[in-house]
């Protein structure tokens, strides 16, 4: 019928500028741990979220780690 339709996304998700809000950075976090071959053990799930959101306080990165083992 000779329409033209153009729909363009100047500034990404996540980016400077299109921040993400509390929910779209748990629901990207959530979508990264579930597309992982081996994804991460459920009940590891809510103690990595914890552990990441206090991880000024962690005496060491490596910490993280441990909630990362496949279940």
């Amino acid at each position: 019928d000779g329409q033209h339709r153009q729909r363009q996304l100047d500034i990404a998700p996540g980016f400077p500028g299109a921040a993400l809000t509390d929910a779209q950075h748990l629901a990207r976090f959530n979508d990264c741990l579930a597309y992982a071959p081996q994804p991460v053990a459920a009940a590891s799930n809510g103690q990595l979220l914890k552990a990441l959101a206090a991880m000024d306080q962690l005496p060491d990165a490596r910490v993280l780690a441990q909630y990362l083992v496949a279940g």
